[in-house]
């Protein structure tokens, strides 16, 4: 059981600034429930992870509050320590938290009775990820998101930044080498999940698991734009999987080599090539108990 004392660190910007201007409810929450609490605001990209590494060798939980990038640093920082990560979903993209049931209706409660549970995390180079990670068309998509103004959120922005991409669609060639396999041709996109989903709800990987130390692969292969429009209505609910030009694989580690950005949690992590490692057990997550 983690001491349950709190460490927000917070993302101003999140949200379009919801981040920020919800913090004295996550502060009278803690004072109500007599939790002890320290707060940050982040000044700049990679602060989350420095603050979140003076406190990884304790037993406090270390709550990220903002979207998937910011869980993201929170969680890089805490590698390898003995704190609890804990997840206040305030961003544009919140699917790590999604995939673990935790919303801005329970997030808090979790705070009081959520229980700290190891999960797998996974590494790209030398990144970690809680998410997917993914290159080809995503990519692509996730360097128009990421320009889209921040009021856009969720699904529609991804929906937005998909259309945009679709007009300068392209499928690439890649490489993928499995312990059992090597896979070489032209794809929209390979995706290596951890979690289940990504892009404000997308299920692409939809049956990966946090618990069995492996990586859920979706390859969606050299497909047509006719094809891509059929096919994408079907990502938010992961019946693509039974399209004939999408294969599913699971696998423990894996490489990619190709011409493209690796993009993990709603961020660019890498480039290609990537060599992919799950780390079993990697973390502690603070998760409701349902």
């Amino acid at each position: 059981m983690p001491d349950r004392s709190v460490v927000f660190i917070v993302n101003p910007i999140a949200g379009g600034g919801s981040a920020r201007s919800s913090l004295p409810l996550f502060q009278d929450f803690c004072t109500t429930h007599h939790l002890p609490y320290e707060t940050f605001e982040t000044q700049y990209p990679g602060h989350a992870i420095s603050i979140a590494r003076d406190y990884a060798q304790t037993e406090k939980i270390v709550c990220a509050v903002g979207g998937d990038g910011t869980v993201n640093e929170v969680m890089t920082g805490l590698m390898q320590g003995s704190a609890t990560l804990a997840m206040l979903p305030y961003g544009s993209g919140n699917d790590i938290a999604g995939s673990f049931q935790i919303q801005k209706e329970n997030a808090l409660d979790c705070l009081l009775y959520g229980s700290p549970t190891k999960v797998d995390i996974g590494q790209v180079n030398d990144t970690y990820f809680l998410g997917v990670a993914s290159c080809g068309f995503d990519s692509k998509a996730n360097e128009i998101a990421n320009g889209i103004p921040r009021f856009i959120k969720g699904a529609l922005l991804y929906i937005l930044a998909f259309l945009i991409t679709y007009i300068a669609f392209g499928n690439d060639e890649f490489t993928i080498t499995l312990p059992d396999e090597e896979i070489k041709g032209r794809c929209l996109l390979v995706a290596v999940g951890n979690g289940d989903r990504y892009g404000g709800g997308m299920k692409v990987t939809p049956n990966a698991s946090r618990f069995d130390h492996l990586f859920d692969l979706c390859l969606v292969g050299n497909i047509t734009k006719w094809e891509l429009i059929t096919v994408f209505p079907r990502v938010f609910k992961g019946t693509h999987l039974t399209h004939p030009k999408v294969r599913s694989l699971r696998t423990s580690s894996l490489t990619i080599q190709g011409k493209s950005w690796v993009y993990a949690d709603g961020e660019r992590k890498t480039s290609l090539p990537a060599t992919y490692r799950i780390i079993p057990n990697g973390m502690k997550v603070l998760l409701p108990v349902l």
